[in-house]
């Protein structure tokens, strides 16, 4: 597996005080997500930390880029990702408040994913989503408040997709 050899690199650039650099970086790891299928699985133990520390790093500032590599993620490892959805989840539920637009749009696509990758597994923070969605559902920019929209209509449909009562007590 080459994939540890990828996520060094990746992240000794990220660190890097430049926008353009993280961009780039977050981009790739996109990529390598998107392309890695199940061999993310093994390495998710010492990945998912270092991403979650990406997004409360107070000088990174490309964490749209990010959350489109989270919801890539998502989509590789799907189940695998269950120890570190309620972290993930938190990341993204503050990402819908932030003050830069792409960030907002970015973390309710993560979220879209999320809904659609891992559905069954939402449903302890399947209320404090919601709310969290309702907030951000009059966004004062369009395509922020189209997707908060459309993930927000997913995000209330989950109970009834995956057999739960509309409440939040797991089925």
């Amino acid at each position: 597996n080459t994939l540890p050899i990828f996520f060094k690199a990746f992240f000794g650039s990220i660190s890097e005080q430049n926008k353009n650099v993280q961009e780039g970086c977050s981009r790739c790891l996109a990529k390598v997500f998107y392309n890695s299928g199940s061999l993310i699985e093994a390495e998710l133990p010492k990945l998912c930390p270092r991403l979650l520390k990406q997004f409360t790093m107070g000088n990174f500032q490309a964490r749209a880029s990010l959350f489109s590599a989270v919801a890539n993620l998502v989509q590789a490892a799907g189940d695998s990702l269950v120890p570190y959805l309620q972290n993930f989840l938190q990341v993204m539920m503050d990402g819908l408040s932030a003050s830069d637009w792409g960030e907002r749009k970015a973390a309710a696509e993560a979220l879209e994913a999320v809904a659609g990758h891992m559905g069954r597994h939402v449903n302890p923070m399947r209320k404090s989503v919601i709310e969290a969605l309702e907030g951000a559902r009059f966004d004062k920019i369009r395509p922020v408040r189209d997707e908060v929209a459309q993930v927000l209509a997913l995000w209330r449909e989950l109970p009834l997709k995956y057999g739960g009562a509309v409440n939040d007590t797991p089925p």
